[in-house]
């Protein structure tokens, strides 16, 4: 459970960070060292994606809640880990590692229903798949939130990531592959997607639930 308060966003177990620090930030500044508020400057797309550059503020994620939810180290995340079925006796990997905590474990198995009652031609943009991994984002000192166990990639054949396409061609420009069904199963149960990003990641989806409800609410209005 979370509420805010005075300015803080205060966790069941007392941890409290700071909703607005009140700094006028760049961009970039937003990613490395945000406060909770930050990742809310622009509502994530739930049709279409971001079309001006760094308005995909739905990237932004402040590290010291996300590990005071799922763990400050690898030790602390490993030890609610769970290996869940995924397309068991279809792919060579047949698993997905995520996290238990905050109910992760039961969203990715009710996305993995939804997949499943899809047309078999979709199943070839599901495999290949990576969730849990200890590390940072690629070119950055933040922990990338598979770190925590509540993201997962699908098959990278099938997706473009701006950053690769910076470094082979020196530019990048928007194209997806993945059918929006797929996105749907995952929305739905509150994972926002990589490819709603002006800085598109179409491989990539995580469990943000903040974000997709603070989407729908700003959508009503």
């Amino acid at each position: 459970m979370v509420r805010i308060a005075d300015n803080q966003v205060v966790l069941n177990d007392g941890s409290s960070f700071v909703w607005d620090d009140g700094l006028e930030k760049s961009y970039d500044e937003q990613i490395l060292n945000p406060d909770m508020n930050d990742a809310f400057t622009y509502p994530y797309p739930l049709k279409g994606y971001v079309l001006n550059r760094n308005e995909d503020t739905s990237r932004i994620r402040h590290l010291g809640f996300y590990k005071a939810i799922y763990g400050h180290s690898e030790e602390d995340v490993s030890a609610h880990l769970v290996k869940l079925p995924w397309f068991k006796q279809r792919f060579d990997k047949s698993f997905i590692v995520v996290t238990t905590a905050n109910g992760v474990d039961k969203a990715f198995e009710r996305v993995m229903h939804k997949l499943e009652n899809l047309p078999q031609a979709y199943y070839q943009f599901l495999s290949d798949q990576d969730a849990f991994y200890w590390r940072n984002i690629a070119d950055s000192p933040n922990l990338s939130p598979h770190s925590f166990g509540i993201a997962l990639d699908i098959n990278t054949q099938f997706s473009k990531y701006w950053l690769w396409d910076k470094k082979e061609r020196n530019e990048y420009q928007y194209e997806n592959q993945i059918p929006l069904e797929i996105v749907q199963a995952f929305e739905e149960e509150g994972f926002i997607w990589g490819g709603r990003w002006w800085h598109y990641d179409t491989m990539h989806f995580e469990y943000r639930p903040e974000i997709i409800c603070y989407a729908k609410n700003i959508q009503k209005y």
